[in-house]
């Protein structure tokens, strides 16, 4: 999803807010305050999104292959023939082509992997729920340590038993993978909840909705209003003229009653309004 352009206003620096009881220093190696140990039923559910986005994309992938595999057997028919004489050899060869398909496909698959933990420290399923690979020396995860841990998976998800107990046994809830390599899967719950803002971030939201008057919101406008921004903002399927986005800017306006006074242009309270409805119809 493309990031939504900011908000055109100076927002108050927030507070820093540090939990009681906790230091900098108090976290493990090259964590901060906000990030533990991952838990293991969230590294669960990213796992599943995971492997729902690859299963989605591996769909087409065997559909692709199959038709790939139709059109060799087809052109080199004439070649193939006197080697399927006897029903075992046609045999022995869909097996050796099905082989090669798999080994393709979870290359594929552990390059997934190995490129998100290496570019960004988190695939799409650990960014959801707030998860990220680190190093243990604080340094960048690097390409060999991406590798091995990728390398371990088939003992720690493979047999699931290995990876559960090295979890559930470890201080930082390491899986085979994440010891052989030096890492470890962090948590934050602010990084997770922030995932659940849409339109502004959650720190621009939070500001503005404490200094803004907001008029109750009604069912009715939330839902109309939300398919626009939407298809507007998100999708970006249609561009409003002028006169509707004036139209609009109106009926929030009534809703968000002083945004004048704090300077919040037409994009701005648009935006803004989006994500009010969004959080309620969240909540």
């Amino acid at each position: 999803m493309e990031s939504s352009p900011p908000l055109a206003t100076s927002l108050p620096e927030a507070p820093q807010v540090t939990p009681s009881g906790t230091s900098p220093n108090s976290a493990h190696e090259s964590l901060s305050v906000e990030s533990r140990a991952a838990p293991v039923h969230k590294r669960i559910l990213a796992y599943f999104v995971d492997w729902g986005i690859l299963g989605a994309t591996g769909y087409l992938f065997v559909f692709l292959s199959a038709v790939l595999m139709a059109f060799l057997v087809n052109f080199f028919s004439d070649q193939l023939q006197p080697l399927f004489v006897e029903e075992m050899t046609a045999i022995i060869f869909m097996v050796f082509v099905a082989l090669i398909i798999l080994l393709v496909y979870f290359s594929l698959v552990h390059l997934y992997f190995i490129y998100y933990h290496l570019n960004r420290g988190a695939t799409p399923g650990k960014n959801l729920f707030g998860l990220k690979v680190i190093s243990l020396d604080g340094r960048p995860l690097s390409r060999r340590q991406c590798i091995l841990r990728e390398c371990l998976v088939y003992v720690d998800v493979g047999l699931f038993l290995p990876g559960l107990i090295s979890i559930l046994a470890t201080q930082r809830n390491q899986r085979l993978g994440d010891l052989a390599a030096g890492t470890m899967v962090t948590h934050s719950s602010q990084t997770e909840e922030q995932n659940n803002y849409l339109y502004i971030t959650q720190k621009e939201y939070l500001i503005l909705r404490d200094v803004l008057t907001l008029e109750p919101l009604s069912s009715h406008l939330s839902d109309e209003y939300l398919r626009f921004a939407y298809s507007y903002f998100i999708t970006k399927q249609v561009v409003p003229s002028s006169d509707e986005l004036e139209r609009w800017e109106t009926r929030v306006r009534r809703s968000v009653i002083n945004a004048d006074e704090h300077g919040l242009d037409q994009q701005s309270v648009l935006l803004f309004f989006a994500e009010h409805c969004f959080q309620n119809a969240r909540s």
